[in-house]
């Protein structure tokens, strides 16, 4: 039957044409992820900082499978615990994500690891100095003891100044202690990262001396006999990071 060059025998295959049209493309776009529930997660660390090597456990909650990327290019996927130390230094941000979607994150500040370890030999004996007259030749002296066993100091009126008197007087001894041999600096990080290292020496007698390198045998331009104490500051730089360790140590005085 046509009705105004209308064909009506023709009318309901086109509706269901239409219809299925609607219900394919309805089915595209469920398929494509249109309208789909967002994925979603919660995180939860243990540390807000850290020491380079130190394992950091996050727990992450949701309903959906999901990656923890660890700001080191480490990835671990799924739900529940997950354990791993950084191989990073500074501000570390550890995220949930779905594909490329940031669910969730928590920042850990990752400092360098550092130690010093030394070699030490035979204990010396710590003889007392004190400073010296200013036209010494060197800026210390040593206290002397006199026959009664009192102390002299430099400038006292009978501190030894003749020489045969000097190699016949004793002297006085805080202690004994062991001499200092070659330090290291010992750091994962600076062994997976690489960096600066340097040595501060200290002294009571002298001006800060400062060496670079992995190893070194720290002391100062004293001459004396038996050893004196030194402190050593090792510092080491990674990718604009600082940490630094002190230590209390005797060097023998042919620095």
């Amino acid at each position: 039957m046509t009705v105004f060059g209308v064909s009506l025998t023709s009318r309901p295959a086109w509706l269901v044409s239409v219809v299925v049209g609607v219900v394919a493309l309805v089915v595209v776009l469920l398929a494509s992820g249109v309208g789909a529930r967002a994925a979603s997660a919660e995180l939860e660390c243990d540390l807000a900082s850290a020491t380079f090597g130190e394992p950091i456990t996050c727990v992450v909650t949701g309903d959906d499978t999901v990656d923890v990327r660890w700001g080191d290019g480490s990835i671990s996927t799924g739900l529940g615990a997950h354990v791993h130390a950084p191989a990073a230094v500074g501000p570390v941000e550890v995220t949930v994500v779905d594909g490329e979607t940031v669910l969730a994150s928590h920042l850990v500040d990752i400092t360098p690891d550092i130690a010093i370890e030394c070699e030490y030999g035979l204990p010396h004996p710590v003889y007392e100095l004190a400073e010296a007259a200013p036209d010494f030749r060197t800026p210390y002296d040593y206290v002397y003891l006199a026959d009664d066993g009192t102390k002299l100091y430099p400038g006292d009126a009978t501190y030894p100044t003749d020489f045969y008197d000097i190699i016949e007087r004793e002297r006085a001894v805080v202690e004994e202690a062991p001499i200092v041999g070659l330090c290291s600096a010992v750091s994962d990080s600076l062994d997976a990262l690489d960096g600066s290292v340097s040595w501060m020496v200290t002294s009571p007698w002298y001006e800060p001396k400062v060496t670079m390198g992995r190893r070194a045998t720290p002391g100062v331009p004293g001459h004396w006999e038996g050893v004196q104490p030194i402190d050593v500051e090792l510092r080491i730089e990674i990718n604009g990071y600082e940490a630094s360790e002190r230590i209390g140590v005797y060097f023998g005085g042919c620095g």
